[in-house]
């Protein structure tokens, strides 16, 4: 509540509590740009604090006793302030291993033993392991341990201020290649930023909230003071931060890198690490380059790629030609505003390195489909917006539409103007998009039903090669005269795993699988992607089983088996 009238209130709130639900999504994207994200966390600096006072604290009654057994209450409060700060900002990754680190180093200088930095930090490591494995695969692991490690490493050798700049320029090397790795993003303002963002908040801000918070225990006035101090400082970082982002398009590095350039990446960070003693080490810059290197990972002229992303119970399909990319829908959006939109379809997008998007088409209105596009719109810049409801800043998708990219054709079959009205932006005003090059042949249905399907056997061209299932496998869709007319290759469901709609139904796989078409899943598969050229598919790739863990079930067995497994799961719950 003191803290709604200040400018900088959400993060003066967010390094006190470790609450960062104030924090706008224009202050994430602020932070993202100049790489100060990791501002905002209740992190080892905040814990180590804490129990420094505790300490000092303990000192203090040690003093005014002087009991014999007095000393005790130098660790005891420090590991106590420690804990109750960890357990306030949630006992996050980063609060985990900080506490664990004093802990053992506070023990150690009660009982007068010598622990060393690294045996502090193997302990940590190894609780956090021992307590949660699964820790291992989050990115706040590996970015929380080795940016800890790459601190312990230079002050180990170094010391004084010239110790602290020479840290900043390690911690960015270092933590550049789990950085792109993680978020395939690099931002070359994080260094210039960093050098002076964390001196302030280390020195100036952090002390001012523990202290304001402190002082809030016993005084209404002192920390109204404080408060005020620390969020002029804020403001001038939150001014700082807004002037840069003007210039986004300059400092950003933001593409999916070679697996080369993540090792470059990791060559940087070991060479640059190592002592003084080695000559010329700073040479290993150069592997920079690497970072500017554009990867042609981009479809051949004539070629398309389809990328059906794993949105639970909804849909999204990114579809790219050479030079050209387009978007199908978007996911669905929920209450407390978690969309998929900001979960999956942007992070896909950055990660392919797709910066404007020269088409987006949201099929119809329905939540699983429209889901957060004013969200989306506003973090993409988008060409054209095409849909079949009447949304904001749409323009109407109707039949007959029709361009031509890098040797694809695209045609809109559905809704007709007349339709489009009548449905009222439901399931049978879904934009109906074929795509074909060749003899390749893809269609994109939404959420038709068995009205339209029998309007479009007419339109569509028999034999599809892929075909993105009608309304998730639902059995309003997916007709027998549709089935048999269109005899698809391949069947591409986009449904929720064990979703209680049931999708899809047992009949209309079986009637897809009796046509012999190949049937997959994303909530099976997770992302299914296609490469699509004029004779046919040419590649297939499906995320879970590139991206295989100890968990997954059944390793060996064909991908028919598996999905009826699932699928005849999901009917018989439905009936």
């Amino acid at each position: 509540q003191a803290l709604v009238t200040f400018r900088g209130g959400p993060i003066l709130l967010a390094l006190a509590t470790g609450d960062r639900s104030r924090l706008s999504d224009e202050d994430w994207q602020l932070f993202r740009l100049s790489g100060t994200s990791h501002l905002m966390a209740i992190s080892g600096l905040h814990i180590g604090i804490a129990a420094g006072i505790g300490w000092l604290l303990g000192r203090g009654l040690t003093i005014l006793f002087r009991g014999p057994r007095c000393w005790v209450l130098q660790p005891i409060l420090a590991v106590l302030l420690a804990g109750i700060y960890a357990w306030l900002a949630g006992f996050s990754l980063p609060t985990q291993r900080a506490f664990v680190m004093v802990c053992a180093g506070v023990l150690a200088g009660a009982v007068a033993r010598h622990i060393g930095r690294w045996q502090a930090w193997s302990l940590a490591l190894l609780l956090i392991l021992a307590s949660n494995p699964l820790a291992s695969l989050q990115p706040g692991f590996w970015l929380s341990f080795f940016a800890v490690a790459v601190l312990l490493a230079i002050f180990e050798r170094e010391g004084g201020w010239r110790s602290i700049w020479r840290a900043q320029l390690m911690l960015l090397v270092g933590l550049a290649p789990f950085t792109v790795f993680f978020f395939k993003q690099f931002s070359l303002l994080s260094l210039p930023v960093n050098l002076i963002a964390v001196p302030l908040f280390s020195v100036f801000v952090v002390p001012l909230v523990l202290l304001a918070v402190m002082a809030s225990l016993f005084s209404e006035g002192l920390p109204a003071m404080i408060w005020t101090v620390a969020d002029s400082i804020v403001s001038v970082f939150i001014d700082a931060l807004e002037y840069l982002g003007a210039y986004e398009s300059y400092y950003l590095v933001q593409r999916s890198l070679s697996t080369e350039s993540i090792v470059a990446l990791c060559v940087i960070a070991a060479v640059i690490m190592l002592p003084k003693v080695v000559p010329a080490r700073y040479l290993a810059l150069l592997c920079f380059v690497s970072l500017i290197q554009d990867v042609d990972s981009r479809p051949k002229m004539g070629d398309f790629r389809v990328d059906v992303l794993d949105v639970g119970q909804g849909l999204s399909v990114l579809v790219q030609t050479r030079n050209r990319s387009l978007l199908y829908d978007l996911g669905p959006s929920y209450r407390g505003g978690f969309n998929l939109a900001d979960a999956a379809v942007l992070p896909v997008l950055q990660y392919e390195g797709i910066g404007y998007l020269d088409k987006l088409i949201v099929s119809h209105g329905d939540n699983d489909h429209a889901g957060a596009y004013e969200t989306f719109l506003g973090a993409m810049p988008v060409g054209e917006f095409l849909s079949g409801a009447q949304l904001p800043r749409a323009k109407p998708c109707l039949s007959q539409q029709h361009w031509h990219w890098d040797g694809v054709d695209f045609s809109i079959l559905s809704p007709a103007p007349a339709l489009r009205e009548a449905a009222g932006g439901k399931n049978n005003s879904s934009c109906v998009l074929l795509i074909q090059s060749g003899k390749a042949k893809l269609l994109l249905p939404g959420d038709i039903e068995a009205f339209v399907e029998r309007e479009l056997l007419t339109l569509l061209p028999e034999g599809l090669t892929v075909l993105v299932a009608p309304h998730h496998g639902s059995k309003t869709s997916s007709t027998p005269e549709f089935v048999a007319h269109t005899q698809a290759q391949w069947v591409i469901f986009s449904a929720g795993y064990k979703h209680h709609y049931g999708h899809p139904a047992l009949d209309v796989v079986e009637r897809y699988r009796r046509q012999g078409s190949l049937l997959v899943n994303t909530a099976d598969r997770g992302m299914i992607s296609l490469e699509l050229g004029p004779n046919g598919v040419k590649k297939s790739e499906f995320f879970r089983e590139k991206h295989r863990f100890y968990w997954n079930a059944y390793p060996n067995w064909d991908s028919r088996s598996r999905f009826m497994i699932d699928s005849t799961y999901n009917a018989i719950k439905s009936e």
